[in-house]
């Protein structure tokens, strides 16, 4: 800020509601230097205000035109790409917050599809190529989440957890993840006894991409 005349200390504030009923203290009677490094407060808004007023006399003070917005943070720890996610597995998907953020989003970002019952998610945070598909649509936010890799998956896909109040806070896996499908033998049974020169069925089941 820039100030005229022989103002020697300020108080800078700050307000969701443009200062009819709000105000919140930044700093007080800090040196008027025309600057003030300030740590953003949980105080989520979308219209905020900041006003700079002489420390001696309240009534000389500017604040500016337009408002600015305050929101929460998110921080994917795990997965952080390139692993592989085998299909039945269970993975801990975790992350960290910043603000008042209660709940969270989980979905998979992915280019070859997802569940044939379900529609994916229309979202602009994912690649133009990539379909957002539901996790979990709202739970708890407490840093983490076991999830059984589902046989439905493709073969590549990418995590994000986001604040379902704010679909701008979120964070993706900046890498894919691979998904290894499963084979599994039905038959033959452990314990059957097949004679040699016999003609035995071996049967298998696949799951996932294989």
């Amino acid at each position: 800020w820039k100030t005229f005349g022989s103002i020697q200390s300020v108080d800078v504030e700050y307000s969701r509601d443009g200062f009819k009923r709000e105000a919140r203290a930044a700093a007080k009677g800090i040196e008027n230097t025309g600057r003030y490094d300030w740590t953003i407060p949980d105080a989520l808004g979308d219209t905020v205000w900041v006003r700079v007023s002489d420390a001696k006399d309240r009534k000389v003070a500017s604040s500016h035109g337009d408002p600015f917005r305050i929101q929460g943070a998110l921080s994917l720890l795990t997965p952080t790409g390139g692993e592989v996610l085998e299909v039945g597995s269970e993975q801990v998907l975790s992350w960290q917050s910043a603000g008042s953020i209660t709940h969270v989003k989980l979905e998979y970002l992915s280019m070859g599809g997802g569940p044939p019952d379900l529609k994916p998610v229309i979202d602009t945070s994912a690649k133009p190529e990539e379909s957002a598909w539901l996790i979990e649509a709202s739970l708890p936010n407490r840093g983490e989440y076991l999830w059984k890799v589902p046989e439905s998956l493709p073969g590549k896909i990418r995590i994000r957890v986001s604040d379902p109040a704010d679909p701008k806070v979120f964070s993706v896996t900046p890498s894919e993840l691979a998904v290894r499908g499963v084979i599994r033998i039905m038959a033959p049974a452990g314990g059957v006894r097949w004679p040699v020169g016999s003609r035995q069925e071996i049967a298998w089941r696949t799951l996932g991409p294989v």
